[in-house]
């Protein structure tokens, strides 16, 4: 039978990691205000701080990992076996879950955050080429393929009428 140090272990790892998936969500929305701020040494600030939860976050998923396997609970539904055995009260299943949650909402804001340093290269790839064609320089027109990356206008198909 497993210990029940065993199972506090278990308790205090997702803990550990409901707390520093918290945290990387709230340096993920900062980040998202900073950009769209303009913040630079913010933005700086809390790319840092990502990495640095992201390599804790990493740690403490091993941990949580060798003590599933530890005891016995190698699978791919690991957690969900381990949950269904060990967790009458639903103590752990709520952590678990609102873990999930978490890391889903990071998940949202990080591609928030995405597009809007997209949208600024974007401006940033405009602005270039508005002072290239203000020396004379040959600007192509600006053109999208179908996945919406910058194409040149010369290779794009024109669709027959």
């Amino acid at each position: 039978m497993y210990k029940q140090n065993d199972i506090a272990r278990m308790n205090t790892t997702l803990a550990e990691m409901v707390a520093q998936a918290e945290k990387l969500a709230r340096i993920t929305a900062d980040e998202g205000v900073a950009l769209r701020d303009a913040e630079i040494d913010e933005i700086n600030r809390c790319v840092k701080s990502k990495q640095e939860v992201v390599n804790s976050l990493v740690v403490i998923d091993n941990r949580f990992r060798q003590c599933l396997a530890h005891m016995g609970y190698l699978e791919n539904d690991a957690i969900d076996n381990f949950l269904n055995r060990f967790d009458q009260e639903k103590k752990l299943a709520h952590d678990w879950q609102r873990y999930i949650n978490i890391m889903k909402r990071c998940d949202q804001l990080n591609q928030q955050n995405s597009a809007l340093v997209n949208v600024g290269l974007r401006h940033t790839q405009q602005a270039i080429d508005f002072l290239r064609s203000c020396v004379g320089e040959y600007v192509e027109p600006a053109v999208y393929g179908p996945k919406q990356q910058r194409a040149s206008s010369t290779s794009c198909m024109i669709a027959k009428a």
